[in-house]
């Protein structure tokens, strides 16, 4: 009895399950039959079948594209832009691989949810004798995604054989493994064992009543790169008989001669028997067109198998009012190798262009919106009620915002689908965009809290430094103002920042509590010398007094120079502690310190960096520079210390302001410990000048 070759066809719920496939056609050393093959090969590979289809709806956001050819393809000619993929005109991040005839683009990235992409497939793919397309052109087909995730493993559907009427597929007879040759179409993996003569190989075959076992691991995955959820056996006994019946075809949709074919119409061939998917590509199964004159014209579109069906699904639509041809040639086998043997061809002619309305209503909406259907029909609302787009639509169509009104979402509901009637249940809600207000919260001292308030509604209490968030969001274009309603313990809160107009997320609230403050938060570096406070407006001399500022590094050259808060020149300021006359400061004495300040008034004559009412800060004003924060009083307490202001001595600085139990005296400020100090005004301390506000 001669042994026959049966093949297994296997469908999956889910799309084209991703599985690594050993090329049989790849070429090994010595192999001069598939060395004559290649010489005989001067057909350019044809895409047979794609996922998704054109214009298919509600695509899992993470599924792969799986491009099907009708033969092995050559690796090497898919470059990085052989498929592209684009959500309007921002490309979306994948990776390209191949697998015998499959050309597989995986995404790195979620695709957009509820949105129309395309895909971009260059003709540049060879196959494995060299052939490629004359024409470097691109084909360009669409898919709309849905809002879903794809996180469900692949089912397997159903099994030629069936099971027991009775990344990876393991053949076994008993305990041995037998080796088989793999392929895959889509969703159906077809499993067959070695052809005859291939690789000077024996014929071989299931032998005659004998149980098989195949073993489905959880190495397959589908699309989405879901596995398997558990191993599955399918067995199957082999009969003493041998198949030599030819595939039979039963029914054709839509059926010989009709007429006023629907132009979007899947046209769907059934066979008697389940098909062989190796034998099925573009020229074994196709449409052509018959115009009046005599002349053909082939149908651009995608081929699939399932079982024992053939499905042609169209690239865009059938001319309408016209006479098509379906050929199946006799090539098509079944899976014992049995071919059809003669050619067929069915006839049918398309109706009329039917085409129908896409519309439903929009919500909420106080601004202005533009809609877009497949891509191009745009459609501008500017208020609630109904909508219809102006073109109508013969089979797909996908709605999306194209345009958001100012300060408002809108979400499309209902937007993908394919029409046989008049589409009214697209639904656009909108509503107004609200915004976070948040900041930062720096200077507070340990153990403490402080109550800060929204637009006097919202509280929010802080016990530690660091970023914050209200609890209440202010909608698009609406106000708001954030105040201290609680003030930390013995501390005292500024805010800057404080209030604007919400048109966007607020983060840029800045709460200080002083005297513990952030040069990042509040200074900015004027490059012309001179530092500004933002908290209170006060402009700070970058460099002590005899220090030189220097234009082209910006950093403060030279020593800083200590003053007397008195000229030394006048004798009031002269006393002493031993018996001299009593120090007196009667406002007509010229102050040392003070005058250092106001010689910046006049030199350069604009007054340095252009400003005229340079002085001696008060103590107030000069405690502002201080950085207690992190308690380090070894080193100068000046903000940023090196960077704003370079150079700062480790000393003491005159302030302007008087010591009132004793007007002989004055206040400094230590740049070492961060303390005030009162001290004879004759004494010598360093001096920073300041301006504004």
């Amino acid at each position: 009895m001669k042994r026959l070759v049966y093949l297994l066809l296997i469908f999956f719920t889910s799309c084209a399950p991703g599985i690594n496939f050993n090329n049989p056609f790849e070429p090994s050393p010595g192999l001069f039959l598939h060395y004559l093959w290649l010489q005989k090969d001067k057909t350019p590979p044809e895409v047979n079948y794609t996922t998704p289809y054109n214009y298919e709806t509600n695509y899992s956001r993470n599924r792969s594209i799986l491009i099907v050819y009708d033969e092995p393809i050559l690796s090497e000619s898919v470059k990085e832009n052989t498929l592209q993929v684009f959500h309007a005109t921002t490309q979306v991040p994948g990776k390209l691989e191949v697998n015998r005839n499959t050309l597989k683009f995986i995404p790195t990235e979620y695709y957009a949810a509820n949105s129309l992409h395309t895909v971009k497939l260059q003709k540049s793919v060879k196959d494995l004798a060299g052939n490629v397309q004359p024409v470097f052109k691109e084909d360009v087909f669409y898919f709309t995604t849905g809002n879903d995730i794809d996180t469900e493993p692949p089912i397997l559907k159903t099994s030629t054989p069936l099971n027991a009427s009775t990344d990876t597929f393991i053949l076994k007879q008993g305990d041995t493994v037998i080796e088989t040759e793999i392929s895959s179409y889509g969703s159906v993996v077809q499993i067959q064992l070695p052809k005859p003569g291939v690789g000077f190989q024996p014929v071989v075959g299931f032998q005659p009543n004998t149980t098989y076992a195949l073993l489905i691991t959880t190495g397959i995955k589908d699309l989405s790169g879901n596995a398997l959820a558990s191993e599955q056996t399918i067995s199957f006994t082999t009969t003493d008989t041998s198949d030599r019946t030819p595939p039979v075809i039963e029914t054709v949709i839509p059926a010989d001669g009709s007429t006023n074919v629907s132009n979007n119409t899947l046209i769907t061939v059934n066979f008697s028997e389940a098909i062989d998917v190796n034998t099925l590509n573009t020229s074994s199964f196709y449409i052509e067109e018959i115009f009046e004159d005599g002349s053909i014209k082939k149908v651009p579109g995608a081929v699939s198998g399932e079982g024992r069906s053939l499905i042609f699904r169209v690239n865009e639509s059938f001319r309408t009012s016209t006479k098509h041809q379906i050929t199946l040639m006799g090539t098509i086998k079944d899976l014992s190798g049995n071919a059809m043997g003669t050619n067929k061809t069915y006839n049918f002619t398309t109706g009329r262009l039917v085409t129908y309305t896409v519309g439903g209503t929009v919500s909420g909406l106080s601004g202005t919106l533009i809609l877009q259907n497949n891509g191009g029909d745009e459609l501008t609302l500017t208020s609630d009620g109904s909508l219809t787009f102006t073109t109508g639509v013969s089979s797909y169509y996908s709605v999306t915002a194209k345009t958001q009104p100012t300060g408002q979402t809108c979400t499309v509901s209902n937007g993908n689908g394919t029409a046989s009637a008049n589409v009214s249940n697209i639904s656009v809600s909108c509503v107004t965009s609200a915004f976070p207000i948040s900041g930062n919260l720096s200077g507070m001292g340990s153990g403490k809290n402080i109550v800060l308030q929204l637009n006097s509604g919202s509280d929010l209490t802080l016990n530690s430094n660091g970023s914050f968030t209200f609890g209440t969001n202010i909608n698009y274009n609406n106000s708001y103002a954030v105040t201290v309603k609680t003030n930390p313990s013995t501390q005292t809160c500024t805010i800057l920042n404080a209030t604007g107009t919400a048109t966007a997320n607020v983060s840029n609230i800045t709460v200080s509590c002083n005297p513990y403050m952030e040069s990042k938060t509040w200074y900015v570096d004027n490059k012309d010398g001179t530092i500004y406070d933002k908290s209170t407006g006060l402009i700070w001399l970058k460099c002590s007094q005899g220090q030189t500022w220097n234009e082209n590094t910006n950093s403060c050259d030279g020593t800083a120079v200590k003053y007397r808060y008195c000229d030394v020149n006048n004798n009031s300021c002269n006393s002493d502690a031993s018996g001299n006359p009593p120090y007196t400061l009667n406002g007509t004495g010229t102050s040392e310190a003070y005058t250092q300040c106001n010689n910046l008034n006049s030199n350069p004559p604009a007054g340095f960096a252009g400003r005229t009412n340079w002085r001696v800060p008060s103590v107030t004003e000069l405690e502002t520079l201080l950085d207690l924060s992190g308690q380090n009083y070894s080193s100068t307490g000046a903000l940023n210390n090196g960077n704003l202001f370079p150079n700062t001595i480790a000393g003491f600085y005159w302030s302007s302001t008087t010591y009132a139990p004793n007007t002989t005296s004055a206040l400094l400020v230590g740049f070492v410990t961060g303390y005030v100090h009162s001290v004879s005004k004759t004494f010598d301390g360093y001096v920073r000048c300041v301006s504004g506000p």
